[in-house]
């Protein structure tokens, strides 16, 4: 038996480019979510847990990042960030893959299987505060990120309330 993704085909991935603090100083960028807004991810990229990130082009650079994906569990349009919370069902951890390249943000971030989701939901009652979670990426065993939700430029009550456009 294999584990799967919690959402297999979820309706919409909203991302948020440029978000954390830290990856904004990495990348030394002058932009941030504020200028860029966000972007869509095709629900087709997700895969689970163990299966293979296949990558569409061997000589650009594709990266990953860790995400704590905040999983909608009733329609939040236009509402507060007081009352956003209560529109989160639960959060899981995502991979973020993106490839390096001149095309759209959804674009290079879209192609099958560059959204690998781990197996489970944590419920939205089991977590007290989402902007302050702990959040590392390994890859070959290999520390690539290491940070904390209360870095976020916006945090998830105003995510939730009314995404950046």
């Amino acid at each position: 038996m294999s584990l799967e993704a919690p959402l297999p085909r979820p309706g919409k991935i909203i991302g948020a480019p440029v978000n954390h603090l830290d990856h904004k100083a990495e990348m030394d960028y002058p932009t941030s979510i504020a200028d860029l807004g966000v972007f869509l991810k095709a629900n087709s990229s997700v895969i689970g847990p163990g299966q293979d990130v296949v990558l569409p082009h061997s000589d650009v650079r594709t990266d990953q990042e860790g995400e704590l994906a905040v999983v909608i569990g009733r329609t939040a349009s236009h509402v507060s960030a007081d009352e956003a919370l209560d529109h989160v069902f639960g959060y899981t951890c995502l991979l973020d893959i993106t490839v390096r390249s001149g095309e759209d943000r959804s674009t290079r971030k879209s192609f099958d299987t560059f959204t690998p989701i781990v197996p489970w939901i944590v419920t939205a009652d089991e977590i007290a505060d989402p902007d302050r979670l702990d959040l590392r990426c390994h890859v070959a065993g290999e520390t690539r990120q290491d940070t904390n939700t209360r870095y976020l430029i916006f945090g998830v009550r105003e995510l939730v309330a009314s995404p950046p456009r």
